[in-house]
């Protein structure tokens, strides 16, 4: 999709930056109110060029850019009002965020609500809390804005509410149902897995390992044939013990 000019400046995040001929960068934006923007950064790998240090992966920024194609031209870039401070596992599961968007939004569409949610998920990166659960919080609703959320308040079947001392089968694109003897399809989860996710309050193995089954088989139907190879390096530091 063919993406506006932008005169003024709009906050944006760094998704990706990439060499781009003998001293440029290619740069993938998520934008404010322009969504994901592809823009080259023309001498930006010059010594001296006024860029240098501003076009970081995961550094928020105000940017402008013009262009009628695929990729625009970066004419403005300077810093924002904060910086991420991200290291070892929390730079990897940036990394992650940082591919799901740029494989499931298409460029040029807004996404302001994405594009806030990743902001928190940075800084919630950067912070204390549980990398595992900031990431399905924002799985979660990077589902939710693109119009595949899971509905976790209640059964689809009944209209229930759901029980957290109860068991169910998550069916995709349907929803969770009560659990029996013979009607096993789904994903299997329990109610306090899905009220914890819902209210952003996931604690314990079971809990973490249940909605992230979940989430990932979730993301997967709309993912489609496309892999993820910051989902394949973090496997791997699973299995060798370093997640």
């Amino acid at each position: 999709m063919k993406h506006p000019a932008v005169a003024q400046p709009q906050a944006a995040v760094v998704l990706r930056v990439r060499p781009y001929r003998e001293s440029s960068l290619l740069v993938e934006l998520l934008s404010e109110g322009d969504g994901r923007v592809g823009v080259v950064a023309r001498g930006a790998r010059r010594p001296r060029s006024a860029l240098k240090g501003i076009l970081q992966p995961f550094a928020l920024i105000l940017a402008s850019w013009s262009g009628r194609g695929e990729l625009g031209t970066l004419r403005h870039a300077e810093r924002g009002a904060r910086a991420f401070e991200l290291g070892g596992d929390a730079l990897l599961c940036a990394y992650y965020a940082a591919e799901l968007v740029l494989v499931l939004l298409a460029r040029g569409d807004p996404h302001p609500a994405t594009f806030q949610c990743l902001r928190t998920l940075l800084g919630r990166l950067g912070g204390p809390g549980s990398l595992q659960t900031a990431l399905r919080w924002f799985e979660l609703r990077l589902l939710q804005d693109l119009g595949y959320g899971l509905v976790l308040d209640r059964e689809a079947e009944t209209g229930a509410a759901i029980r957290a001392d109860a068991q169910y089968r998550y069916r995709l694109e349907h929803g969770a149902v009560a659990y029996a003897p013979g009607n096993g399809a789904g994903i299997p989860v329990g109610g306090d897995t899905l009220i914890a996710l819902r209210e952003d309050r996931l604690a314990g193995q079971e809990q973490l390992r249940e909605a992230k089954t979940l989430l990932q088989h979730a993301l997967q139907l709309y993912l489609g044939e496309r892999s993820l190879k910051t989902r394949e390096v973090l496997r791997q530091l699973h299995e060798l013990g370093c997640e």
